[in-house]
């Protein structure tokens, strides 16, 4: 018997584990759930696999001008997310402001501006849907988180509480401590650097510490410490120790109370819920492990040449962002491939893997994605068009910020869709 497909309304986007032994639910896209039947188990060498899905064809909206109306026209793109009106909020640090459209892709209102008073911003780093659709931003440079109402109205702020103390034989991985998402509760989760061990010795990862932070920024927890990065010592490099290739920080998304993230080694996901107790200042933190729906494979030659061959390629095409010749920038290779490379959360609470390619950061890079829930089911595969990068995804859509061959920058919202099969 073969498979067929059939498509019935519904308002959200789940799985279904058992509507009949031979009936599995797939997807739910715009609005709509695509449902396989599969053949009866008799029938089938193997189960069935998460499903494979890619943005429609055409954008159900699309927003930004080669040129005209400046309201349209974006300098530089870091984040951006549906409301439950259906409104967009794009953040625009080139602009220092916080931008809504409507449904349609309509300009309604702008927030922010450059400055360091209360609302204003300097260097803005990253931002986040908040409690209802209020909305909460970090600035670099002002260390302030900012939060907003639904409209963009300036609410309050805080200053980042975290701070950092160098441990003895290791350096910093970075300059500043970092604000990088939000709880359920309101409360927030932020970094200092990472601490990398620079003395002699073996091979040695660095290591990542995640703090938690109260939604008024008064109190603060540090909640576990992580393998990150991998180092070796090299005595002549300036700084004592060399990375290897595709050997990338610990990378993490915050699905309502937990911190799920990993540096895309070992054999597991880690999995940080965090609970505010009723008692002042205290927390209670809880760990898991969730496995990796796919696992890095062995660094073969063949794998070696395709990376080389992409930096090469990629340096010809930018040389600007290089310094040094090409060579300087081969690193030694790790065993294996990392298991994936970047870690986002949809408005579902489902967690967004992204794979390793050899073309991994270039534009020309794949971007594949394996979704799994936070007990670590593996639902579904995303294949997004090569430049594209994910802003956010939800209820069956995913908005993405593209470029056109001038570089002019587009925020463009995609309805999800079933893949063809692969040949």
């Amino acid at each position: 018997m073969p498979g067929r497909l059939i498509e019935f309304t519904v308002e959200y986007w789940t799985a279904v584990k058992s509507l009949t032994s031979r009936v599995i639910l797939l997807l739910v896209s715009a609005g709509h759930a695509m449902v396989a039947c599969a053949p009866d188990s008799s029938d089938r060498d193997e189960p069935l696999g998460p499903v494979a899905l890619r943005p429609a064809d055409e954008p159900v909206l699309s927003i930004g001008v080669v040129e005209g109306d400046g309201l349209y026209e974006f300098v530089r793109v870091t984040a951006a997310w549906k409301q439950a009106n259906g409104r967009v909020v794009v953040l625009d640090p080139g602009k220092a402001a916080l931008l809504f459209y409507d449904s349609n892709g309509v300009f309604l209102s702008r927030a922010g501006g450059r400055g360091q008073g209360p609302g204003e911003m300097q260097r803005l780093a990253s931002g986040w849907p908040y409690r209802g659709d209020s909305i909460a931003v970090y600035d670099l440079m002002l260390r302030r988180v900012t939060i907003y109402d639904h409209n963009g109205v300036y609410a309050r702020s805080f200053q980042n509480p975290i701070r950092y103390e160098r441990e003895a034989g290791t350096m910093p991985s970075q300059s500043c401590c970092l604000v990088r998402g939000v709880f359920a509760d309101g409360s927030f989760v932020g970094h200092p650097p990472d601490d990398i061990p620079t003395g002699p010795g073996p091979e040695r990862f660095s290591t990542f510490t995640p703090w938690w932070i109260s939604p008024n920024g008064a109190e603060t927890h540090p909640i576990g410490t992580f393998e990150s990065a991998l180092y070796r010592h090299d005595p002549s490099s300036r700084s004592g120790v060399r990375g290897y290739a595709t050997s990338y920080y610990f990378r993490y998304a915050i699905v309502s109370d937990r911190l799920i993230g990993g540096n895309g080694f070992g054999p597991s996901l880690r999995s940080v819920r965090v609970v505010k107790n009723s008692s002042a200042g205290a927390i209670s933190v809880a760990f898991d492990t969730l496995p990796y729906p796919r696992k890095g494979e062995p660094f073969s030659a063949d794998l070696q040449l395709a990376y080389e061959r992409a930096l090469r390629a990629d340096y010809e095409a930018n040389r600007n962002r290089y310094e040094g010749t090409v060579e300087s920038y081969i690193q030694p290779y790790p065993e294996t491939t990392p298991a994936c490379v970047n870690i986002t959360a949809d408005a579902d609470g489902h967690v967004w893997l992204e794979r390793w390619t050899p073309e991994y950061g270039r534009a020309v890079a794949r971007l594949q994605y394996d979704l799994v829930t936070v007990n670590g089911a593996h639902i579904a595969t995303v294949a997004l068009p090569s430049g594209s990068q994910l802003l956010w995804s939800g209820k069956g859509q995913v908005l993405l910020l593209q470029r056109d061959d001038m570089d002019v920058q587009y925020v463009r919202l995609y309805d999800l869709v079933t893949a063809p099969p692969s040949s």
